[in-house]
């Protein structure tokens, strides 16, 4: 698996943002049709600051971090005991710039239980792409904080077209199955919320030779 693979499933944040004032944690298991064994990984959030840590498969001893402050974007890696830190832009601007509708959001009122918590239904219809989400509104974390997480990604065609800019969905997102106007079919699970102080160890870089890729990529 690649890392354009990674950053096709991985969740990054727009780091000037300041919505990540609060502790935050969650395991995200999702499945793309570039991924149908799926993946799963701990997302970390400590003020401006984005932890990405892959749980299984070849790529579980990478890390992407994402520093609002320093406004830099890092994927450590390790290879027969080089560790290398490659800093990539934290934005895709190609995608940002691509026009967008205004999504339709259509509450239904039919619930299930998604990892422990009572979820609602959201249809979500935007630029030939169909959302439905089941939302927990006692998760403690709200859907804008995932939203920002995930539509940053570097490199990843159609971000935004996984998970809607929708501003009236209200709660958190447990699972997610998106159908694009291609016909493929993107899941993700959420599980293991939490809002327990993050171990500040998983931001660290210490070790890590830093490789500029930014310019290389310009």
């Amino acid at each position: 698996m690649s890392i354009k693979t990674l950053k096709i499933a991985a969740l990054f944040i727009i780091a000037s943002t300041s919505a990540f004032a609060q502790d935050f944690s969650f395991r995200m298991a999702i499945t793309t049709p570039k991924m149908p064994d799926g993946m799963t990984m701990k997302i970390s959030s400590s003020m401006n600051k984005v932890a990405i840590q892959p749980l299984d498969g070849p790529m579980s001893t990478m890390r992407i971090i994402i520093d609002g402050d320093a406004k830099k974007q890092y994927v450590l890696m390790e290879n027969k005991g080089q560790k290398t830190a490659m800093v990539v832009d934290p934005f895709d601007a190609k995608n940002a710039s691509q026009p967008s509708t205004k999504p339709t959001v259509r509450h239904t009122k039919e619930t299930k239980t998604v990892g422990g918590l009572k979820c609602t239904k959201t249809i979500v219809e935007s630029n030939g792409n169909t959302t439905e989400m089941w939302l927990a509104k006692e998760s403690g974390v709200n859907y804008q904080q995932f939203y920002k997480i995930f539509n940053s990604t570097k490199g990843t065609p159609g971000a935004s077209a996984v998970l809607p800019d929708a501003a009236d969905i209200k709660g958190f997102p447990m699972e997610i199955t998106t159908k694009e106007k291609s016909g493929d079919i993107t899941t993700m699970v959420m599980s293991n919320i939490s809002k327990a102080k993050v171990d500040p160890s998983v931001f660290n870089r210490t070790g890590y030779k830093e490789v500029d890729m930014t310019k290389k990529s310009r």
